[in-house]
């Protein structure tokens, strides 16, 4: 299965960036 689109609307940006790259293994291609 491949993710083509995800959106989630936060407060602190830059917690939940590091949480999904880190814990979840996700990765950044473009904000």
């Amino acid at each position: 299965m491949k993710y083509l689109h995800t959106m989630v609307r936060v407060n602190n940006i830059g917690r939940i960036i590091r949480l999904l790259l880190q814990k979840l293994g996700l990765k950044e291609v473009r904000r």
